[in-house]
């Protein structure tokens, strides 16, 4: 078996399982002991991509913990998402007269604390530190195409929680926005040298811009979000994402 299915299996299934309290609280009572395990869910995949780095890339830390990166690309990953955010709901809210929703700058408080149980610090040593290498040595946009889809199947379990964003999302609209999001974490990824650091900022970022501009809340809203989501990427120049990185 390769290296990166037995990730993906290990992952998919610890992280279910852990999930499944807090599934089947929705049709009874499950004790509280067991609530308290779904917690560690979003930790899994960090927790695997730790543990298999260990293993089969000895030293890791020194190249995928660094922060040196170009200015630019810097001022690209913080701007380029709460722009495309902003852009989809000020679009959203001139189009569709049923959305009543605000722009929540207040939210922007939330980047730290979504940092630790957001999902950046649980997924991303796991998706972008081991993962990512894996699929796509040989195929760059195959592999993260499977990335994507892999990691949108992740949160399959979110789907059947109330209160959870997914929950009010159609499965099939989270995999072709979460999947292409994948695309953009490649183009990041190879732009800081493989940098897992500024993917979990990376990652913060966009769960922060989806909190403070919720477009995401209108079916129609979603459709203008992933359509300026894939236009912008088309924007970004490709030639690098052929070259090893560094």
């Amino acid at each position: 078996m390769k290296r990166s299915h037995l990730f993906i299996i290990v992952t998919l299934v610890l992280t279910w399982l852990l999930w499944l309290p807090a599934v089947l609280n929705q049709h009874m009572d499950v004790a509280e002991p067991f609530m308290l395990i779904s917690m560690f869910a979003n930790m899994v995949p960090s927790v695997v991509g730790i543990v298999f780095l260990n293993k089969y890339h000895k030293g890791w830390h020194k190249k995928r913990l660094k922060l040196k990166i170009n200015w630019l690309i810097a001022l690209i990953m913080i701007t380029y998402i709460p722009l495309q955010g902003l852009m989809s709901f000020l679009l959203t809210k001139g189009i569709d007269t049923n959305f009543t929703a605000n722009i929540a700058l207040g939210n922007i408080v939330m980047f730290i604390p979504i940092i630790f149980i957001g999902g950046p610090l649980g997924e991303e040593f796991g998706w972008r530190g081991y993962l990512q290498n894996e699929l796509t040595k040989k195929h760059i946009y195959r592999g993260t195409l499977i990335l994507g889809l892999v990691w949108s199947l992740w949160h399959l379990p979110l789907f059947f929680m109330e209160g959870t964003v997914q929950s009010h999302i159609p499965f099939y609209q989270f995999v072709l926005q979460n999947t292409l999001y994948a695309f953009y974490y490649t183009w990041f990824y190879r732009r800081t040298h493989g940098s897992i650091v500024w993917m979990i900022l990376f990652h913060a970022i966009a769960n922060t811009t989806s909190a403070i501009f919720p477009y995401w809340q209108s079916n129609i809203g979603r459709w203008i979000g992933f359509i300026i989501l894939l236009a912008c990427y088309l924007l970004l120049p490709k030639k690098e994402m052929l070259v090893e990185e560094n």
